[in-house]
C-alpha cells in the first residue's frame, strides 16, 4: 500500500487461500451496486471510468467494514453490555455472539486479491482513534442503537441492493452476503440489549438519548467522509487523468452525499431497526426517517 494512513485488519495474514469463497474477483464488473457508489451522475466519466470507481468504491467499503467489525462494533457493544450488566441480573443479560473467523477471513482474502490485481495504490481512512472516547460520554442506549444502526447496513444493503444487482462481482456479492448472515443471526441479541436499556429510562433521557444516537451517526459520517478524498486520488491514478477544479468539487459532493447513504441514511430506511426505534419512542421514529430521507 502507499504511504498515508491505513487501516490495519486484525487476525492472521496466512489465512488459508480464498477461504471460505470461490472463484476470484472479476475488474470487468463493478464491485458495489449503484445505489450505493452512485457513479452514474459523475458526468466527467466515461463507462469504463465508472465501473473503475465502483471497485476502488468496492474496495473502500470492504475497509470500512474492516474498521466497524475490528474497533466500532465492539466499542459500542462493550458499553452497553457493561452497563446493563451492572443494572440487570446476569440471566437477564444475552449473550454475545462471537464474530465468525471465517467471515474476517474473507475480507482478508478479498482485500489482499484487490491489492494484488489492481495495479493502483488504493489507502483506505484509518482508525477512528477518538472513537472510544466518544462513546464513553454518551449513555449505552445511544451505543446499542448505533450497534444497531450498523448491523442494519449489513441487511439494508444486501436485500435492497446487493442481492437484486446481477451485475456486480460475485466474489464481491459473496462477502456481502456473508456478512448479512452473521448481522441478522445477531440482530435478535442487540434488539434485546437496546430494549432492556431503554426500559431503564423514562421519556426525557430517551429524547435526549436519541440525541446522542444522531451525534454518533453524525461522526460516522465524518469518518466515512474522509475515504472520498482517497478515492478520487486514487481513480485518477488508475486511469491516468487529471481532473479539472469542477470535476474534483463534483465528485465530492456526489460521493460524499454516497457515502452518507451507505453508512448513514440507508440504516435509518431499514425497517427492522425502526421497528425497534418505534417501540421504544415513536416520537423518535418521526425524526429518524425525516433525517434518513434527506440523505437519499
Amino acid at each position: 500500500m502507499s504511504t498515508g494512513t491505513v487501516l490495519q485488519m486484525d487476525g492472521s495474514q496466512d489465512a488459508s487461500p480464498h477461504a471460505a469463497m470461490s472463484g476470484s474477483a472479476d475488474f470487468s464488473k463493478p464491485f458495489l451496486p449503484e445505489s450505493l457508489a452512485q457513479t452514474a451522475g459523475l458526468s466527467f466519466l466515461s463507462t469504463p471510468e465508472k465501473v473503475v470507481l465502483s471497485q476502488i468504491r468496492g474496495h473502500a467499503y470492504a475497509g470500512g467494514l474492516g474498521l466497524v467489525e475490528a474497533f466500532l462494533l465492539p466499542a459500542m457493544r462493550k458499553h452497553a453490555r457493561d452497563a446493563l450488566q451492572s443494572e440487570a441480573p446476569a440471566n437477564d443479560v444475552p449473550q454475545l455472539m462471537e464474530q465468525p473467523k471465517e467471515f474476517d477471513e474473507m475480507l482478508l482474502v478479498f482485500r489482499a486479491e484487490f491489492e494484488r490485481a489492481f495495479e493502483t495504490k488504493c489507502r483506505l481512512i484509518g482508525q477512528a482513534e477518538d472513537f472510544t472516547q466518544n462513546v464513553q460520554r454518551r449513555h449505552p442506549l445511544a451505543s446499542a442503537l448505533t450497534v444497531l444502526h450498523l448491523s442494519s447496513l449489513a441487511q439494508q444493503h444486501y436485500l435492497a441492493a446487493v442481492a437484486r444487482d446481477a451485475r456486480i462481482d460475485p466474489w464481491f456479492k459473496e462477502v456481502l452476503s456473508a456478512r448479512w448472515q452473521v448481522k441478522k443471526a445477531q440482530s435478535a441479541e442487540d434488539m434485546r440489549v437496546a430494549e432492556l436499556l431503554a426500559a431503564q429510562c423514562d421519556e426525557a433521557e430517551i429524547a435526549e438519548i436519541f440525541e446522542e444516537y444522531l451525534e454518533l451517526a453524525m461522526y460516522l459520517d465524518e469518518v466515512f467522509a474522509g475515504q472520498v478524498e482517497l478515492d478520487l486520488e486514487a481513480l485518477a491514478g488508475a486511469i491516468g487523468r487529471h481532473f479539472s477544479d469542477a470535476e474534483q468539487a463534483e465528485f465530492r459532493s456526489i460521493q460524499i452525499r454516497a457515502n452518507r447513504w451507505t453508512f448513514v441514511g440507508s440504516a435509518m430506511a431499514h425497517a427492522e431497526f425502526l421497528d425497534v426505534v418505534e417501540n421504544i419512542s415513536p416520537r423518535a421514529r418521526r425524526r429518524i426517517e425525516t433525517i434518513g430521507a434527506a440523505f437519499r
